[in-house]
């Protein structure tokens, strides 16, 4: 009698946490959003601040569990110092609207560090999945309602973005307890969606190289396996990867199949000519080196003073270390690639297969995506949220590691 009344009042007194699927899920309707309004700027603000209030809301129900390292306060708060510093140099020129973002981006960093004062309770990582199958049912509603053309074109709903939604979603998909004929048949379905359907090459490249990196480090994973070793079979897999895609991306079929030659994507220089566009901004960075030209500056002088186009009308520098270098010069930008450095230290210590697989798709689409930090859409959302997080992963790891040496 007493055992079965204290087995009844624990299933009665037990109750799952659907509060990281509801943060998943707010994530994935904010880019719902943004289709149905075809990427209003009003509409992207009015996402990005419910998102805010939403993830402001839920992190302050959990207890803190740990503190946040000093290192990490100190090196967010230079950050802060930083923008607000370069927001002062631009204002003259830009206006107040760069204030407005560099806000947002305070703001999501803040709540990064809220994350990261509960890192016990896996919030972050338990909202991944569900964020990725909401993410995943908006882009079969855009083939849905036939949008097709202002999915591949919208610079907020970039085919990077989609290869986003593929990197997050396959490993999820994969490694799931469904049986491997489904799998082949889920992974297979959003390759042909990504590829075929939208037609960007970027997007198939993504998700194969995301795949090829995750698959590994998933063979590896077990208490046994150091970071070391799992970021040295990453580094591999990546390099490989980048290989086998640069191989088949100069097959005449392939290159059919992906409209590599299509005049919509730009001309006069590889890359859809944005190898131009980077000397030129270059050029222009070395006038303001160590300060750099202010928030925001990059977009502006695309926008204005490049004669350059990539697949139309020039809004960005169309690289994101450049973008943070040229506005924030090298002391800003030197402190963002330290940061970032922190932050894949944590999702590889973290040993979250979709936190690795989206922090190295997020940072690849650096190389040809405009805005380091952008709290615009989902993805750029939860970058900038992690990295106070993942930073504060890796130094926690570290401290103790070095506590149990000494024991």
């Amino acid at each position: 009698m007493i055992r079965s009344f204290g087995i009844q009042n624990r299933r009665a007194s037990y109750s799952p946490d659907r509060r990281p699927a509801i943060i998943g899920a707010f994530m994935a309707f904010m880019m719902l959003l943004q289709v149905l309004y075809e990427g209003s700027p009003e509409i992207i603000q009015i996402s990005s601040l419910i998102v805010f209030v939403v993830l402001s809301f839920i992190v302050t129900t959990y207890q803190k569990t740990n503190l946040v390292p000093m290192s990490v306060l100190v090196l967010f708060g230079l950050l802060f110092f930083m923008l607000i510093f370069s927001n002062l140099i631009s204002l003259e020129v830009i206006g107040i609207s760069s204030f407005l973002r560099m806000f947002a981006i305070m703001g999501y960093l803040i709540i990064g560090l809220l994350f990261a004062a509960r890192l016990d309770h896996y919030i972050i990582e338990r909202a991944l999945p569900a964020y990725a199958i909401g993410l995943a049912l908006v882009l079969v509603y855009v083939l849905y309602d036939n949008d097709r053309i202002f999915a591949r074109l919208s610079g907020n709903l970039h085919p990077n973005l989609w290869g986003f939604v593929v990197a997050t979603s396959l490993p999820f998909v994969f490694f799931s307890k469904i049986r491997l004929l489904f799998k082949l048949i889920i992974s297979a379905f959003f390759l042909y969606l990504l590829a075929f359907e939208f037609q960007t090459r970027a997007a198939l490249s993504w998700a194969i190289f995301s795949f090829v990196v995750f698959l590994p480090v998933r063979l590896m994973g077990g208490k046994s396996n150091t970071n070391t070793k799992l970021l040295i079979i990453s580094s591999i897999t990546i390099a490989l990867s980048a290989l086998v895609i640069l191989i088949i991306s100069n097959l005449d079929f392939v290159r059919a199949v992906f409209q590599f030659e299509s005049s919509t994507r730009g001309v006069g220089s590889g890359l859809s000519g944005r190898t131009a566009l980077w000397a030129e901004a270059f050029h222009v960075f070395q006038d303001r080196p160590f300060l750099g030209h202010g928030f925001d500056s990059g977009r502006y002088y695309a926008s204005n003073f490049f004669e350059v186009y990539v697949a139309g009308d020039i809004e960005s520098l169309h690289n994101s270390y450049l973008t943070m270098f040229f506005d924030m010069g090298v002391i800003g930008g030197t402190l963002y690639l330290i940061i970032v450095g922190l932050a894949l230290g944590g999702a590889f210590a973290s040993r979250n297969i979709i936190l690795i697989s989206f922090l190295i798709v997020y940072l690849g689409m650096g190389i040809t995506d405009s805005r380091p930090l952008n709290v615009a859409n989902p993805p750029g959302l939860l970058f900038v949220v992690l990295l106070p997080y993942l930073a504060t992963v890796f130094l926690l790891r570290l401290e103790r590691k070095k506590v149990t040496k000494i024991i």
